[in-house]
């Protein structure tokens, strides 16, 4: 059995005044018609030289004003400090039903005025007739006495789930709240089940670890009225979502009849005994509707207003370094649900896992959440990140909204040491004019073509890598770190540290040791391939235009794949087109004759591509093959 450890000691509303000393006023915040009630004005510090306040017409001063004084002094690590306490206290009895507003005191310390505040004083008619007070004054109290039956009305006890809506739409945030009323003399509960709020995503926002009763209006009557749990729900699927009943059993005292009409009987018995009263909610339906058709693409679910904010942790940095994409939506609704934004990197960028960093009140609807994009560009140059859009349902408006950030600049410079040779070859290249190209297969996977002579030498080169990786001493930025990236390998390692979300010393060095212990197979993938065009002059790769793989025939019989560039157009010196859709059948480029565009590998170095100037060149980078993060299989 759980015991009621809370006294009713917060049944009082304090208005604080500051000045050169502190006027509180102790009151409760609503009252009976016939109750006397008492008001306190505490002067803290300093004792008044006068003291003046009167009530409202509405309120007849029964007693008052009584003066009492205090005296405290305590001694902290050898320091004495003294305090003092004034206070005021009266008595008033409302003269009818109403919110009235109560005047507020003043006095005067060391020559200068300070005053409280006015404040506001609810009269209900606590069960009676209401309107003007008739009978006789009393000191009612919430708590009603039973007759001596043994018994308590389920009007004296019960408790309520209110919800702050009952209709609202999929991802609308709804506050839950659980409170047990009671007229009666409660000392203790058990057995509490509360609700499981299926179709909701749910979170408890208060849960007392005491139970502390406070005055409250109910209609009519005063209850004494306890917080046991406050959620915010979320519903996630649309249709008439029922809340099950919350219970509890309440340990109850109870007036007894007696037994005999002995002195002795009275003298041994205090009338009164412990009862259980079980006590639940009803059943409470919530309507959810489906969101509106209409949704903009970037709509993924978020319910509520927001705004959205993006930033780059470097807006200059070299290739093969690493930076992130900040991008933080702030706003209040069902934040804690949002999913990271659909964001558009330059297609050498490679972009790792997102990680997630609330910062969001304790019910998880006002806030923020930003999202951290990880990304290391592979290729020099001036890049552009498109701006971030963020479309969400406002339930105010019942609209969709879009909001977006600028685009972001992002300058990359050539990392020293990465010159990059190029595969020599032949082949015949067919483009059409959206900037498609068809091609041998062994073009876009080179890879599955080398000989066990050059994946040796490969494997030989990564494990001289591993011999030169050595733990970091520190790592409180990216630019600690930037000298794993001096080789494949590490650059690696730091792609999958930040990607892990762990970014420690001990996490990087502990990821260092794994690799040096690790058993590593070689998986061949192409890092990109480049093309450069007719009648211009190349001097490096990082000048020749991107490309990726859009599929190739996964056999060596057909030997065809399709490319795309990344421009997604192709430039309007090319004369030689033709339709791709059309003119590729089953894995087969159709004969097109002297309308092919041909094209050469350079043999070897990058000026011979001058050599060539009426096709495209698509250029490897030897250098980079398998050498992507996560390009390589560990087996521990």
């Amino acid at each position: 059995m759980k015991r009621l450890t809370a006294a009713l000691a917060g049944l009082v509303v304090s208005v604080l005044a500051w000045a050169q000393g502190t006027i509180k006023v102790e009151v409760h915040d609503v009252v009976g018609v016939d109750e006397r009630f008492n008001v306190a004005f505490v002067v803290e510090g300093d004792a008044p030289s006068s003291f003046e306040w009167a009530p409202s017409d509405d309120f007849q001063l029964v007693w008052g004003p009584q003066k009492g004084s205090s005296t405290s002094v305590s001694m902290i690590n050898g320091k004495v400090s003294k305090s003092s306490t004034t206070t005021y206290t009266y008595i008033l009895l409302p003269k009818k039903t109403g919110t009235f507003q109560l005047p507020a005191a003043t006095a005067k310390v060391k020559g200068g005025e300070i005053s409280s505040r006015p404040f506001r004083i609810e009269v209900v008619s606590n069960g009676g007739s209401g309107g003007s007070r008739q009978t006789a004054p009393s000191q009612s109290q919430p708590q009603s006495q039973p007759q001596a039956t043994g018994e308590v009305s389920s009007e004296d006890i019960f408790m309520r789930l209110s919800l702050s809506r009952r209709d609202v739409v999929v991802g609308e945030p709804v506050t839950a709240t659980l409170k047990l009323y009671q007229r009666a003399n409660i000392v203790g509960f058990e057995d509490a089940k509360f609700p499981s709020f299926n179709g909701f995503w749910s979170k408890e926002t208060d849960t007392p670890q005491n139970v502390e009763f406070r005055r409250e209006a109910l209609g009519d009557k005063i209850y004494d009225a306890a917080l046991l749990r406050r959620w915010v729900l979320i519903p996630q699927k649309s249709g008439t979502l029922q809340i099950d009943p919350a219970e509890i059993v309440c340990l109850v005292n109870v007036q007894t009849a007696r037994r005999g009409s002995s002195i002795f009987d009275s003298f041994f018995e205090d009338g009164y005994t412990t009862i259980r009263k079980r006590v639940t909610t009803p059943a409470v339906s919530v309507r959810v509707s489906q969101l509106p058709a209409g949704a903009p693409a970037s709509f993924s679910g978020g319910v509520g207003e927001y705004t959205v904010t993006a930033r780059l942790s470097k807006d200059s940095l070299k290739t093969h370094d690493a930076a992130s994409l900040l991008v933080t939506v702030s706003g209040k609704g069902n934040i804690s649900l949002l999913e990271a934004p659909k964001i558009n990197f330059p297609p050498d960028f490679d972009v790792y896992d997102v990680k997630t960093t609330p910062n969001v009140d304790k019910a998880g609807t006002t806030g923020s959440k930003t999202f951290e994009y990880p990304f290391i560009p592979r290729s020099a140059g001036d890049f552009t990140v498109d701006p971030v859009k963020y479309s969400f349902y406002n339930v105010n408006t019942k609209r969709y909204a879009t909001v977006a950030t600028d685009s972001l600049r992002l300058r990359v410079a050539k990392a020293p040491g990465t010159e990059s040779t190029v595969v020599s070859g032949g082949q015949t290249l067919v483009v059409d004019r959206k900037g498609v190209m068809a091609t041998n297969r062994h073009v876009a996977v080179p890879w599955e073509y080398e000989d066990e002579e050059v994946k040796t030498q490969l494997l030989n080169d990564v494990n001289a890598q591993r011999k030169r990786l050595i733990p970091v001493t520190e790592c409180n930025n990216m630019d600690d770190v930037n000298r794993l990236n001096d080789s494949p390998l590490g650059e690696m390692i730091v792609a999958q540290w930040i990607a892990s979300g762990d970014q420690s010393r001990a996490n990087l060095n502990a990821m260092i040791d794994k690799m040096l212990q690790a058993k590593i197979t070689l998986k061949g993938v192409m890092d990109y391939i480049s093309v450069g065009y007719p009648d211009r002059y190349y001097t490096h790769t990082d000048e020749l235009d991107r490309c990726f793989v859009l599929g190739d025939s996964k056999t060596d019989e057909k030997d065809i794949a399709l490319l795309q560039l990344n421009v997604k157009k192709t430039p309007d010196d090319i004369q030689y087109v033709v339709d791709i859709e059309t003119k590729v059948y089953d894995g087969v480029i159709e004969p097109l004759a002297d309308k092919l565009v041909m094209i050469g590998y350079p043999q070897g170095v990058l000026h011979a591509l001058v050599e060539s100037t009426h096709s495209l060149q698509p250029v490897v980078r030897e250098t980079m093959v398998s050498m992507k993060p996560d390009r390589y299989s560990f087996e521990y």
